[in-house]
């Protein structure tokens, strides 16, 4: 299954290689990564320069925020689904296979995501973002009826570099604001 990686790009120089390098180690190849680079005045984008990947695209906009640089990934996506990545935030090398495997078990989820771990700036994993309340015998995943009722009682679940979902859902909600 082939996705989208999106990250958004706004002065970040000093981490999006490390960003982009842990798209690269994931265990699941067939992606292409898209990073939106919106009106950055560090060179963050050039430091991408020197990965000669076919799979690598860097689009440049003006500066518009965060929510139209990720949107600009969705628009230019060409996979069905459209997983995001900070370009402060690194991802396990079986993320993407994880959220794929998320998939196949539930076909009509039009969002799936997956826990993170807070990190402090030397990489040290300081504590896990809230579990999930099980709802049944499965205690890998859970079905959330009310993402921002579970939310309220436990924490967050998810960030938004530690989510994947459906493109077409998504622009056609984006279109709609």
């Amino acid at each position: 299954m082939r996705v989208t990686v999106v990250i958004p790009l706004f002065n970040q120089a000093g981490f999006v290689l490390k960003a982009v390098e842990s798209v690269l180690e994931q265990t699941h190849a067939d992606w292409e990564l898209i990073v939106v680079d919106d009106g950055s005045t560090d060179g963050g984008a050039d430091r991408l320069a020197r990965l000669a990947d076919p799979r690598i695209r860097v689009v440049r906009q003006e500066n518009a925020g965060v929510s139209r640089a990720r949107n600009r990934g969705l628009a230019e996506a060409q996979a069905p689904w459209v997983a995001l990545l900070d370009a402060d935030d690194t991802w396990a090398p079986s993320h993407l296979s994880e959220l794929i495997e998320l998939h196949e078990r539930y076909p009509h989820a039009v969002l799936l995501g997956s826990g993170f771990w807070y990190v402090d700036q030397h990489g040290r994993q300081l504590r896990r973002s809230a579990e999930l309340v099980r709802s049944s015998k499965d205690c890998e995943t859970a079905i959330l009826a009310d993402y921002c009722d579970v939310t309220q009682k436990h924490g967050m679940l998810f960030v938004t570099s530690s989510v994947m979902l459906n493109r077409d859902v998504a622009l056609s909600r984006s279109e709609e604001h």
